[in-house]
């Protein structure tokens, strides 16, 4: 267990996001000029047997643009909500026309899958090769690995469950 966290702090510092300076931002941090950040995240509501998947879209002066959230059944372990969460996130982007993004979650196995590969026979390399595919209609896309205090905004945005099936959406563009 100290060897995976060991393994997994080395490797959190690995994944720069594009124009930024410091490896992994331990907090928010604005996209360059042109780009939107889409933070991503999944939380898991045991007691109601449900998982909340949500996003919030930022331009480059940490204007929100858009967000949403969706709760859907318990998906059967904490990797597949986050990758399904994603999965919600780049589709929403993709909806939104967006060309130029740069994805960031809290996950570090999520944004590994994502950026390299090796995870094709995992429980989620479906959903993986499924978000690649999603991927090629935009301009340029980037993920990148942020600690959660980079994350809080997304986490605390889904950390109350709605109704299943439910999709709440907020629509702020200019």
């Amino acid at each position: 267990m100290a060897s995976e966290s060991l393994w997994e702090f080395q490797n959190a510092v690995a994944f720069p996001c594009p124009g930024a300076k410091v490896a992994v931002p331990a907090r928010w941090l604005p996209p360059p000029k042109d780009w939107v950040k889409v933070n991503f995240d999944g939380a898991i509501f045991q007691k109601e047997k449900l998982a909340g998947l949500g996003c919030i879209i930022q331009n480059d002066e940490g204007l929100v643009m858009a967000a949403f959230t969706q709760c859907i059944p318990l998906p059967t372990s904490v990797e597949i909500v986050e990758v399904l969460a994603v999965r919600s996130a780049i589709g929403f982007a993709r909806e939104l026309c967006l060309s130029q993004v740069i994805l960031e979650g809290d996950s570090d196995t999520i944004i590994r899958a994502l950026s390299g590969g090796g995870f094709d026979s995992s429980s989620f390399g479906h959903i993986i090769r499924d978000i690649k595919l999603l991927s090629s209609v935009f301009q340029n896309l980037s993920f990148c690995h942020t600690r959660r205090q980079g994350n809080s905004v997304a986490h605390r945005h889904i950390a109350e469950p709605i109704e299943p099936s439910v999709l709440q959406c907020l629509l702020y563009l200019r």
